[in-house]
């Protein structure tokens, strides 16, 4: 049965908290809108982009600009998401997918290390031309731990969680919370309600390894 103490899962709401600890942290003088994000995350100095020729043919070659922090917030840094290594069509893509191979087979990796591997791969297209979902809130949590100098979690924790009383609101278990999240149904063959897979709960459990 559902209770006051009971917790539900929140997909993709992690944007939410992310985007507004940008702008507070914006607000507070930390960054401008228009900085280099290589001024933050060295690494990302220097991107190189796909350009398309009307015969065909793909040039990789250096961007005109970097990418500003006022792309990573408008989601226009020309990098989709890139979470498996799923035969694929998209060019940027399989880009991502060949930065990202080295630290799928290790089995688990930081923001930093992902940050890192992905700064190699070209992307779709000049920063801040065209919109894009995709990994501009990866870059965006990047920011915020270059600038606050600790983890992302915790940085969520103390300017936005705590201060609004928000005790059960995080993305890793710490106590009991993984017993108290709500039973997620599916239909069976026969058409009744059988409790369903949560495999993505395990994403939840502390260690490194779930980062």
């Amino acid at each position: 049965p559902v209770t006051g103490n009971s917790l539900f899962r929140q997909a993709s709401m992690s944007k939410i908290p992310l985007y507004t600890v940008m702008m507070m942290l914006y607000e507070r003088g930390r960054f401008l809108l228009t900085d280099p994000i290589g001024d933050y995350l060295p690494e990302w100095k220097e991107s190189q982009k796909y350009v398309r020729h009307p015969n065909g043919y793909v040039d990789i070659v250096p961007t005109q600009n970097p990418i500003r922090i006022q792309d990573v917030l408008s989601m226009k840094c020309g990098l989709p998401y890139c979470n498996s290594d799923a035969p694929t069509d998209d060019l940027t893509l399989r880009g991502m997918q060949e930065c990202m191979r080295p630290l799928w087979a290790k089995g688990h990796y930081t923001l930093a290390e992902q940050l890192k591997a992905v700064s190699k791969a070209p992307l779709a297209f000049e920063p801040g031309t065209h919109w894009l979902y995709g990994f501009s809130s990866e870059l965006a949590a990047g920011i915020i731990e270059a600038v606050c100098e600790k983890p992302v979690n915790d940085v969520f924790a103390e300017m936005l969680f705590e201060p609004l009383g928000m005790h059960d609101t995080a993305a890793i278990f710490r106590s009991d919370e993984q017993e108290r999240l709500v039973t997620l149904y599916q239909r069976n063959a026969e058409g009744r309600l059988i409790p369903g897979p949560d495999f993505f709960d395990k994403k939840h459990l502390p260690g490194a390894e779930h980062e």
